[in-house]
């Protein structure tokens, strides 16, 4: 059995949908939008496990993100995703080209030295809203590996990217911004099938 089904995201507003994120963050979503075309493909065939394929296109336009405080964070003018098949029961993600157009990065350092970016990726950076609690069953075993996640990148690049840092931690506030900051690698492959290409 197949069968396939198709998504039409038409400028999606991210701010709107940032207030149903499971957990109280500590970030928000200021502005962005969300548009593309994506191809969900399933199949089960006869005593074999089911399979479900993802593919198609996104664009993220004009998004900004800030910390809780209001302080910026990130700003980034256009993201163009090219999903060539993404398999999440065998954890497998295959795409096309990720590309990051103006990437705009304000970091600061605090008068203990602490970096704000750290603090907010740290695991207890969000508060989650309700604790679930898995069956014992459920948990499984502590001692297996968790599967790995096979991802195969053909092109990621970074054009006219800017970084913003202020450092209070040497007693006055100093200010340090790098600009027309580019990258771009291809036939990036988890698996260790090649190297990749760095420019």
């Amino acid at each position: 059995h197949e069968s396939e089904l198709s998504l039409d995201l038409d400028r999606l507003e991210l701010p709107r949908y940032w207030a149903y994120a499971p957990a109280e963050l500590p970030i928000r979503i200021d502005s962005g939008t969300l548009g593309g075309k994506l191809h969900l493909r399933f199949v089960q065939a006869p005593e074999q496990p089911p399979r479900m394929s993802i593919g198609g296109s996104l664009a993220l336009e004009g998004f900004r993100m800030s910390a809780a405080s209001g302080a910026p964070l990130l700003s980034i003018a256009r993201v163009d995703l090219g999903v060539r098949e993404i398999d999440p029961m065998a954890l497998s993600a295959a795409t096309e080209e990720i590309v990051v157009d103006s990437p705009e990065i304000d970091a600061a350092i605090d008068r203990s030295g602490n970096l704000d970016w750290l603090a907010l990726l740290s695991p207890g950076g969000g508060k989650a809203k309700a604790e679930k609690t898995l069956p014992a069953e459920a948990a499984g075993n502590g001692d297996e590996k968790p599967p790995m996640l096979r991802l195969a990148l053909d092109l990621f690049e970074v054009k006219e990217g800017v970084l913003r840092l202020l450092d209070a931690s040497t007693g006055s506030k100093q200010r340090l911004t790098v600009g027309d900051l580019r990258f771009r690698a291809s036939g990036y492959d988890n698996a260790g099938n090649g190297p990749v290409a760095l420019q």
